[in-house]
């Protein structure tokens, strides 16, 4: 065996050993603020009240755990299994909830102010839309009517005839085959948006940007187009 992955081995069993030793610290006595927890295991643990506060819970399991009032402000929950646990009450402010899954969790009175919770499965079973800070977008129209803002949204067939948006950020927005008939984009942000076989009569695009764009007959719009598509 070389030196190097000799050396690499017995860091690894280092890191897994200081991690079990905090996983037990935390279980013990509720308590584990900063700590690395990566890929734990608290499957059905009493937690009730515990401090994760600011604590990297990379992957970890907390199926069915019992986490009221529990605190996580400030921590990194990507990935992680939280489905059946009971999160009444439990501070999630500034916490990164990105894909973790909260399949049938209790969250009455949960905070999630600032919280990301972009594509994390919520209570219900489904997926929320990307870019949702502190609430759940079941649905990017949702998400949209919410916040004027819709970057990266799958927007396909929506039926936006006659709309307003004024001031949106639709930038990657997938419009292909909307129907966008006299619609008005004042001021709208519509850079690299797909437009492909969208309905864009008597729609309006005054001060609009839509460089990058990919039209209606699928050419792609230059460098100055504002207000218009202009083709390379």
């Amino acid at each position: 065996m070389k030196l190097s992955t000799l050396l690499f081995s017995l860091s690894l069993l280092l890191l897994l050993g200081a991690c079990d030793n905090k996983a037990k610290q935390l279980l013990e006595s509720k308590k584990c603020p900063g700590c690395n927890l990566t890929n734990g295991y608290f499957k059905n643990a009493d937690l009730e009240g515990a401090d994760l506060s600011k604590t990297n819970l990379l992957g970890s399991i907390f199926e069915g755990a019992k986490l009221k009032g529990a605190n996580f402000e400030g921590a990194y929950l990507f990935n992680t299994t939280l489905m059946n646990a009971d999160l009444s009450g439990v501070n999630f402010k500034d916490a990164l909830l990105v894909a973790a899954n909260l399949r049938n969790a209790q969250i009455d009175g949960a905070d999630f102010t600032n919280t990301d919770v972009s594509g994390a499965i919520w209570i219900e079973g489904f997926r929320c839309q990307k870019g949702s800070i502190g609430i759940c977008y079941k649905t990017a129209l949702q998400k949209l009517n919410a916040t004027n803002d819709c970057q990266e949204c799958n927007l396909f067939q929506a039926q936006f005839e006659g709309r307003v948006f004024e001031g949106t950020n639709l930038e990657k927005a997938v419009l292909h085959k909307a129907n966008l008939k006299n619609a008005q984009f004042k001021n709208t942000n519509l850079r690299f948006v797909n437009f492909k076989d969208a309905i864009v009569e008597g729609a309006d695009f005054t001060g609009s940007r839509l460089e990058g764009a990919t039209w209606v007959d699928g050419g792609e719009c230059g460098d100055g187009s504002l207000g218009h598509c202009e083709k390379h």
